[in-house]
């Protein structure tokens, strides 16, 4: 597990969740379970379990990213691919492949529910408040919550579990939840925690800004009511976030502003936000981080770059490479140049990779180890734009929805746009769709959808969002075809296109059996 803080360190030595092997992942130490009661006696002990249960993540990402990017049509493998990676790519997940397991978000879990659990306990402390406690609820609830989101949009069903390790024993069976009935369960669970009063965490380092560590609840449930189809009330939620959350209409937090517009957006990932004079605080809403003087690294480096910086395992496809090339009425796009990928001699040959994660994109010496440190961005401000844009457009107020993708939000007078704050021309729906002589042949919800979908790709490309963008897409309008076509075409062997489109036309196979091994149950 990677050393996220120093508070991390005091957490173990106070004695929360320290998980063994598989066989013994839910038979914890009966002395763990007797001395438990010492260690929620204060509100820093409370604050440190939470910070724990937050550094969790750290061993996540690389997963989220993985599964996220390579099922998709974005990303693919090089001629340096290990099988793991190769199965996920043609969607041929072995049981045992070390990408889709779920033991690193049952960690984040009962960590969340050790807090929820005994949080209580920290009553004994005078400093202790009901409202505290309050506080501290609803950020464990949220953060369960969107460790449960990740697994209810990779599997079929998932164990539900809600009590801390202490409370089973070798012998537990949990409960199987099958993945809408999950969402349903979560939507419930964010709504009952909605309006807690939210954690402020005390600023006693200068590292980053703190309130960017948390997870933003308006976000969550907008994208919650967005994959149950609750498209209003996920509009509604967005804008909040955007908003209110965002400091208000006159502040350019979360608006997708020119902070970080036009050659500037490759500053969404290079720092994490410190102050809020910096481009990333205005861009990132939630975000897990990485210190390279605290020796961390997301990981990532060794799946995308080459030389002694990394194993370059995972490069963009042909596709990903066109999104940016063929962007609508314009030359140039400033996401592909400053920010997501590069080129260079690699083996003999001319290729592209991966270098988002990568904080200082100018100065990549192979001749030394890139300590790939730019944060993983759970929520930025782009999220919240392009899930509004969605939600909208399937409340066919379509032009709102290009109004955001275009020029901004309308009535927010900081909100720039996605296109526009990267100077790209607004797209006209008949131009693009080629009717201007035909305008009552215009299918405005699919147009819209289409190029909702381009977008997507053009911003978060190797995020982590496209398998599940696709499938969101796919599923809404009943159109596995949509899905099947995209992903097969990035594999130049026909053969395995066709077995990829034939296995993806069914929407049965969109998503992962999951593997008890993992979690020590066979």
């Amino acid at each position: 597990m990677r050393t996220f803080t120093r508070l991390w360190i005091c957490l173990l030595l106070l004695g929360s969740l320290g998980l063994g092997s598989c066989s013994d992942y839910f038979d914890p130490d009966q002395d763990t379970i007797l001395e438990e009661d010492k260690h929620w006696t204060s509100n820093e002990k409370v604050r440190s379990a939470m910070i724990g249960a937050y550094a969790e993540l750290q061993d996540l990402v690389e997963e989220v990213v993985v599964l996220g990017d390579l099922r998709a049509d974005l990303l693919t493998v090089t001629d340096n691919y290990n099988g793991d990676l190769i199965e996920i790519d043609e969607h041929r997940i072995g049981k045992n492949n070390v990408y889709a397991n779920p033991r690193v978000f049952y960690d984040v879990i009962l960590a969340c529910n050790d807090i929820i659990a005994n949080v209580d306990k920290a009553l004994v402390d005078a400093d202790f408040t009901e409202e505290i406690m309050e506080v501290y609820l609803a950020e464990a609830k949220s953060l369960r919550a969107w460790t449960y989101l990740q697994l209810a949009q990779t599997y079929k069903s998932v164990p539900l579990i809600l009590d801390p390790l202490t409370g089973y024993g070798e012998s537990f069976e949990p409960e199987m939840i099958e993945r809408t009935k999950l969402l349903a369960w979560l939507v419930q669970e964010m709504e009952a925690v909605k309006d807690a009063p939210k954690l402020h965490w005390r600023g006693d380092s200068d590292d980053f800004a703190w309130d960017r560590f948390n997870i933003n609840r308006n976000a969550l449930l907008g994208e919650l009511h967005l994959l149950t189809g609750n498209y209003s009330t996920a509009s509604g939620y967005f804008l909040e976030a955007i908003v209110t959350d965002g400091g208000g209409e006159d502040s350019d937090f979360f608006k997708c502003s020119n902070r970080t517009g036009g050659s500037s957006w490759e500053r969404i990932w290079n720092a994490v936000p410190t102050t809020e004079t910096s481009a990333a605080y205005a861009e990132h809403v939630s975000i897990v981080p990485f210190k390279r003087t605290g020796g961390q690294s997301n990981g990532f480096a060794k799946l995308f770059l080459y030389g002694i910086a990394g194993d370059y395992l995972l490069k963009p496809t042909a596709q990903a490479i066109s999104a940016w090339e063929d962007v609508h009425d314009n030359d140039e796009d400033f996401r592909r140049e400053r920010g997501s990928v590069g080129f260079s001699t690699i083996g003999g040959k001319l290729s592209y990779f991966v270098r988002k994660y990568v904080m200082d994109k100018d100065n990549m010496s192979l001749s030394s180890e890139i300590v790939s440190e730019a944060p993983f961005c759970i929520y930025r401000a782009a999220d919240l734009h392009l899930m509004y844009a969605e939600a909208v457009n399937r409340m066919n107020l379509h032009d709102d929805a290009m109004a955001t993708i275009n020029t901004g939000i309308p009535g927010q007078p900081e909100a720039d746009g996605i296109r526009k704050r990267i100077n790209l021309e607004s797209i006209d729906l008949l131009e693009y769709t080629g009717l201007k002589d035909a305008p009552h042949l215009l299918n405005k919800l699919e147009a819209v959808e289409e190029i909702l979908l381009e977008e997507n790709a053009r911003e978060f490309a190797f995020e982590g969002r496209r398998w599940n963008t696709l499938v969101r897409f796919a599923s809404r309008s009943n159109n596995p075809m949509m899905l099947a076509k995209r992903v097969a075409q990035k594999f130049t062997d026909q053969a395995k296109a066709q077995e990829v489109y034939t296995e993806l036309i069914n929407p049965d196979n969109w998503y992962l059996d999951f593997n008890m091994n993992f979690l020590g149950k066979e």
